[in-house]
């Protein structure tokens, strides 16, 4: 979210700077503070870019709730106040400007850069939004119905990431040059009007009646290639840079872990294994929470121990629909409504008998008296392997 917000603000930025030089083209400032207008309003957009940059780096340092809540809104404001002061600064700076014959093809070197800049900031940020998706979904085709666990089901750390963004930018302007360079030197011999089929029948009829005529001299253009390599592979790499600095986490997917009866001895070991189920397998810590935390999506089970039977903790896991809440907040009397919980002993999570007991053990311990013996959950594993034998 940091590098996708910081990447599509700059483009919006980058893009207002580039209309802000159309709409002062052709034409020179005849107030006497013109200079003073121009340079504040270059401040002011370095400046709003300078604080998108740092709020997108800063984000990676922070939990997501103060990313997208507290820097990603300012982010957001800053663009929108930058349009609005900006703007009245250039309408106030160009009243009653002076009209200047304009050369089109003649444009400042600053605002081809700005274009430049542009083209690679919108073509990055379609990698960043596929790298985006791709770290989102973690090691899921489709959560919690196609799992992949395979070794090359990971997400790599952004400046790993990065580094591919800036390669596949690359081809792709080169690409696009290539095109433009192809264009170039097939319109210096033939015309335009052999690449469509009404022109040339109507060029090649009239070709007896038209007096000859000598071919039109074409004007050496400009040479700015150069410069526009420059500006676009210097930004790219110092895209690649910054993102190389902040921290890089790569997001393996989890190892598949058999449920080891031979390792449950004491009830501190059931305990143990119930936890790793919580924040594994059974995948209770992605809305639960062990403490306060803003965000959790279902109830906090600090202390859920103390307060709840076993009968109730073994209902809540495979029936959690039989728990009815109340909504207060609409006129009225309560709405009732089960629990949104999925059944935990069923696919896609799927929890075994002892799998469950082990989870029950993890939450008795949150506050209250482990009753589950180990010898119970031994005890099943038999009966259950005695069973399949027979």
């Amino acid at each position: 979210m940091s590098a996708k917000m910081t990447v599509a603000n700059l483009m919006i930025l980058i893009t207002f700077a580039s209309f802000l030089m159309y709409q002062r083209a052709g034409k020179v400032e005849t107030v006497g503070w013109a200079k003073g207008a121009r340079r504040a309003q270059s401040v002011i957009i370095m400046g709003a870019g300078l604080y998108i940059i740092w709020a997108g780096v800063y984000g990676y340092f922070v939990p997501a709730v103060v990313r997208i809540y507290v820097l990603s809104i300012p982010q957001v404001l800053t663009v929108l106040g930058v349009f609005i002061v900006v703007t009245i600064i250039a309408v106030l700076s160009m009243r009653n400007a002076k009209q200047v014959p304009l050369h089109w093809g003649r444009m400042p070197v600053r605002s081809q850069h700005i274009l430049i800049l542009n083209a690679v900031v919108v073509i990055l940020t379609m990698s960043l939004m596929g790298y985006a998706r791709s770290s989102s979904r973690v090691h899921w085709h489709i959560y919690g119905v196609l799992e992949d666990t395979s070794p090359y089901a990971y997400s790599p750390a952004l400046g790993q990431a990065s580094a591919f963004m800036s390669l596949s930018t690359f081809v792709f302007l080169f690409l696009v040059a290539f095109l433009f360079w192809v264009i170039s030197r097939t319109l210096r011999r033939f015309s335009t009007q052999y690449f469509f089929l009404a022109p040339f029948l109507f060029w090649a009829v009239s070709v007896p009646e038209r007096p000859a005529v000598p071919a039109p001299q074409v004007s050496e253009r400009p040479k700015f290639f150069r410069k526009a390599v420059v500006t676009a592979c210097g930004f790219l790499i110092a895209f690649t840079y910054l993102a190389n600095q902040v921290p890089q986490m790569v997001s393996l997917p989890p190892k598949k872990q058999e449920f080891d009866p031979s390792q449950i001895k004491t009830k501190a070991d059931l305990v143990k294994l119930g936890q790793g189920l919580f924040f594994g397998k059974g995948q209770c810590a992605l809305c639960h929470s062990i403490g306060p935390s803003e965000s959790a999506r279902c109830p906090d089970l600090k202390g859920i121990g103390a307060k709840l039977t076993r009968e109730f903790i073994y209902e809540s896991l495979t029936q959690p629909q039989a728990y009815i809440y109340l909504d207060y907040r609409h006129e009225g009397p309560p709405k009732q409504y089960p629990a949104r919980m999925p059944h935990i002993n069923k696919p896609p999570i799927g929890l075994s008998e002892p799998e469950l007991l082990a989870v029950m053990a993890f939450l008795q311990s949150l506050g209250g008296e482990v009753t589950i013996q180990p010898e119970e959950v031994k005890t099943f594993l038999a009966t259950t392997f005695s069973k399949e034998a027979s």
